[in-house]
């Protein structure tokens, strides 16, 4: 090749280069000419994300995660921080591990129970049910006698609770046909999340009052 008066090779070669650049461009269509800007805006969102991310110094320090364990610590968590947050909390008085144990109790008499027996009665049901160990058979005979006489009273259904042996009998009674198909709907275990005062009652647990009355 030939180069003018005063022209080098390298000179020569960049004017090559950046025409190839132009012809590639021109092949590739539209996607390769946005690109570069598509490339330069997500940076500039990137940058505005580490921005909004970096103005939460508290979520800095808790770190990406949110969940922060499982079910039963995430329960005595929110505990003890509402009781760190309060200023009239009587810490003589706070027993979690009395929480601890009644949160065993309630996934004992979820995860390890079996229904032995199920049948309709007159305006409901009655079941009987008995743990996968003899813990678990306690611990939803212990559920079932706390939980009964609440649910009475929020719903208004006649609730008892027999026990034999290492099974426990649970029958459940209401007034007219809508109560009777909501009971048998229901069954053992929604029977067991029926009502609103589970929270109110771990928390009574915690700060050492009985919510039963024991």
């Amino acid at each position: 090749m030939e180069y003018g008066a005063g022209e080098t090779w390298s000179g020569t070669a960049a004017r090559a280069g950046g025409l190839l650049s132009l012809v590639a461009m021109l092949a590739l269509g539209p996607a390769a000419v946005h690109a570069p800007a598509q490339e330069a805006e997500h940076a500039g969102h990137e940058g505005h994300a580490d921005h909004r991310a970096g103005a939460d110094p508290a979520r800095q320090a808790a770190g990406p995660l949110t969940e922060p364990g499982n079910a039963a610590f995430a329960a005595i968590r929110e505990v003890v921080e509402t009781l760190n947050a309060r200023e009239d909390t009587d810490w003589s008085r706070v027993d979690l591990e009395a929480l601890r144990r009644h949160l065993v109790d309630m996934r004992r008499f979820t995860t390890e129970a079996e229904i032995v027996e199920r049948e309709p009665v007159d305006g409901g049901l009655r079941v009987v049910v008995r743990g996968t160990s003899p813990e678990a058979s306690r611990s939803i005979r212990r559920a079932l006698r706390a939980h009964a006489p609440m649910v009475e009273k929020e719903t208004g259904w006649s609730a008892s609770v027999e026990a034999r042996g290492e099974q426990t009998e649970l029958r459940v009674e209401g007034d007219g046909e809508e109560d009777t198909r909501r009971i048998r709907g229901l069954g053992y275990i929604g029977f067991m999340a029926t009502g609103a005062h589970h929270t109110r009652h771990h928390w009574m647990i915690a700060t050492g009052r009985s919510p039963h009355g024991g």
